[in-house]
């Protein structure tokens, strides 16, 4: 009972760091991640909102189940779905 009690707050926590650091690459362009780190930038972006999305199943039915889920979803509809969406139509109109 009480390791469920767990996986949520572990879900929770994935959900705002990744999300603050998603704000936070958005409003500076990029340029938040010093000297190339580029494998920092793809686990906590793209693998944290993840792994707490699946977290978020597993944890005991409640308040942090709900932030856990739909608060990843909204992580990864930013950093994942919304950019291959945006790159479909940057290049699938022909240049005139």
């Amino acid at each position: 009972m009480k390791r469920k009690k767990i996986l949520g707050i572990i879900s929770v926590v994935c959900f705002i760091v990744s999300f603050i650091l998603t704000i936070g690459r958005y409003a500076t362009m990029g340029g938040w991640i010093p000297y190339g780190g580029v494998f920092v930038a793809i686990f906590l972006n793209y693998v944290l909102p993840f792994l707490g999305f699946i977290t978020a199943f597993f944890s005991k039915k409640g308040f942090l189940k709900y932030v856990g889920i739909y608060g990843n979803l909204l992580v990864i509809i930013l950093t994942f779905v919304l950019p291959i969406i945006t790159f479909i139509f940057w290049f699938s109109n022909p240049i005139p």
